[in-house]
């Protein structure tokens, strides 16, 4: 800005008067330099700087659909939530609470889950950094078993799996950001679930009773973009690899 006001600075001009110009000058270029530097900033989020395709719709700590895996992430991830389990291929099973919750309530995910799977409900194991986290009581963590799903493509989280049997004021912090939950359909089952939709993006928080009737609480968020990314990568890669084989 020295360089441009310079640029134009009349030659002579008395102190005084001096002193107003550049008062009037400043006030006038001031917004359109705050506009600016709004325009080319890059927000900084959990993945590093650049993460600018989509808002984010749900999260986990800071893990939300934009995030991108990484080592210093899992080191983060240590530190609140203890020590994981690290696996580089999985299988992904979608579904939650009962049979045919997910075609009850969300055919879309449901969908995506058969598409994941075989033909015949088979397990198949896709590319993807799994990490299983047990231990989170301590580091005084109320939470029994947590499972991140990150996309071996891309790095973007799949689906978080979060379980634990205190409540512990869940439910009320998950309405108080995300605002009142829709309730799905358990028909005759003796638990009920509570969720959001967010774009194409899903959260799910259930109240389970375990064998002996006590209750589980339960909180998945599916990142549905990113699963349907990861099944056009793969799409493609079995593509590709058919046409390989024509060659010969």
């Amino acid at each position: 800005m020295q360089h441009l006001y310079s640029a134009i600075r009349c030659p002579v001009m008395r102190p005084g008067v001096r002193f107003f110009r550049d008062l009037a000058f400043l006030l006038i270029l001031f917004p359109v330099i705050l506009l600016g530097c709004g325009d080319d900033r890059e927000p900084a989020g959990p993945g590093g700087a650049g993460n600018t395709e989509n808002t984010e719709t749900f999260a986990f700590f800071y893990i939300g659909r934009n995030t991108v895996y990484s080592g210093s992430l899992r080191k983060n991830l240590q530190d609140q939530l203890g020590s994981d389990a690290i696996s580089g291929r999985s299988e992904i099973n979608l579904e939650i609470n009962f049979r045919r919750f997910l075609e009850r309530n969300f055919p879309d995910v449901a969908e995506l889950n058969r598409r994941l799977n075989g033909p015949q409900g088979e397990r198949v194991e896709h590319d993807v950094v799994k990490l299983v986290y047990r231990y989170a009581y301590k580091k005084n963590m109320p939470f029994d078993y947590v499972e991140i799903l990150f996309s071996g493509f891309n790095n973007k989280p799949l689906l978080i799996r979060v379980e634990f049997k205190e409540e512990a004021g869940i439910l009320e912090t998950l309405k108080q950001k995300y605002g009142q939950p829709a309730i799905a359909d358990w028909e005759k089952e003796s638990g009920k679930s509570f969720y959001w939709e967010k774009e194409e993006d899903v959260m799910v928080y259930s109240r389970v009773p375990d064998r002996f009737g006590n209750p589980e609480y339960r909180v998945v968020i599916y990142f549905v973009e990113n699963i349907q990314n990861l099944l056009k990568r793969e799409a493609a890669q079995e593509e590709k690899k058919k046409t390989g084989r024509l060659a010969f």
